[in-house]
């Protein structure tokens, strides 16, 4: 049992036996649900991610929050610090968790990854004329290609170069509009496009039903916002607490009814893209230059990283530079017939690339909201 002051998230309460507890308090519990849920997602670092939720009305500073998203106890369990005879541990709390103990754990692997320093502090500088920065390689000396700029007399150059002796570069506008050209003359096969096809549907079912999931959750939090509101109502009339009191709990329940209202509109909004057209994937897959073309910055690094997901030589012709399942999923005649490790090893790839890919276009189509 938590015997302290109650976390953000939670207030102490007291059983009519006189035993002390701590249970969930809206909005705050909602919110700190909703960090935990966004930094799964990994799009936003955590000083962004803290932004956000300040700015719908979470009260918490970054070093307190940097905590937070630390603490078992939003997962139901309390840690146990280390003692004479014990070392710490971990154990089940008997409050109930804002969140689930799998999703705490998942946190925990992002937060603790190799490029934690990067998620937590990370401010991302995107350039478009980097689209291909990371991905390519020196074709001389092997090192991976950086990319700057160069001022002539009229107007900056760009180019992708090594850091080594060698000296190599190539412009980027050259090499990024060859990307483009390729993703804009050349068609997905078209016996891949119900792999494509069939990650859009999937993916259209599993947010209706996230939306209805959604609406049910915040619906039960309006209704307790109104039920302690007039509760509060019902106290100040009866003379068990003062007008102050009660201005205080109606202006709270007033801001997380407000608060619940936007949340819910977005989600009706999320719910209503239509990412399936009449022609299925086709619409889509179909366009992909133009698709990309439309994207913003970070977008086009991500599909650049779906077509080359390990580090190539940087190579004049686009075409040269394309791993085996990207030209089989184009319908390019590959020099020789893979092998059957290697045909098992591309349709991975190409599932893994079709279901990115279908992701991307949603979360593309939200950004317009």
């Amino acid at each position: 049992r938590w015997i302290n002051k109650a976390p953000l998230g939670y207030r102490n309460k007291t059983t009519t036996d006189g035993q002390k507890y701590i249970s969930q308090y809206d909005p705050e519990a909602f919110l700190i649900r909703e960090v935990f849920e966004e930094i799964i997602k990994e799009r936003f670092s955590l000083s962004e991610i803290h932004k956000q939720a300040t700015s719908k009305g979470l009260k918490c500073s970054l070093s307190a929050f940097y905590r937070l998203v630390r603490n078992p106890i939003y997962c139901g369990q309390i840690k146990i610090p280390e003692s004479e005879n014990e070392k710490s541990k971990v154990i089940n709390g008997l409050h109930t968790g804002i969140i689930s103990v799998s999703l705490f754990e998942r946190v925990q692997k992002i937060l603790g990854g190799k490029n934690n320093s990067n998620f937590v502090k990370r401010k991302k500088v995107l350039n478009e004329n980097f689209i291909l920065r990371g991905i390519l390689l020196c074709p001389i000396c092997g090192k991976t290609l950086t990319a700057s700029s160069s001022q002539g007399r009229n107007r900056k150059y760009y180019y992708y170069h090594c850091t080594g002796k060698c000296k190599y570069h190539i412009r980027t506008d050259y090499l990024n509009k060859s990307f483009l050209l390729f993703l804009q003359k050349e068609q997905i096969d078209v016996s891949f496009l119900k792999i494509g096809d069939d990650f859009l549907k999937e993916i259209d079912r599993g947010r209706r039903e996230a939306y209805k999931s959604k609406k049910r959750e915040i619906g039960k939090v309006m209704d307790r916002s109104i039920d302690r509101s007039l509760n509060a109502h019902q106290l100040f009339s009866t003379g068990k607490i003062d007008y102050d009191d009660y201005l205080l709990i109606k202006e709270s329940c007033k801001t997380h009814l407000k608060i619940c209202a936007s949340e819910l509109r977005e989600q009706a909004l999320k719910a209503g893209v239509d990412i399936y057209g009449k022609n299925g994937g086709g619409d889509i897959f179909s366009h992909l230059g133009d698709f990309y073309e439309i994207s913003d910055v970070l977008t086009k690094q991500r599909i650049a990283k779906l077509f080359f997901p390990e580090r190539v030589i940087a190579d004049d012709n686009i075409l040269n530079m394309l791993p085996e399942f990207i030209k089989e999923i184009f319908g390019i005649k590959l020099p020789k017939s893979p092998s059957t490790i290697e045909k098992i090893g591309n349709k991975e790839k190409i599932n893994h690339f079709f279901k990115e890919l279908s992701l991307y276009v949603f979360e593309q189509q939200l950004k317009g909201l």
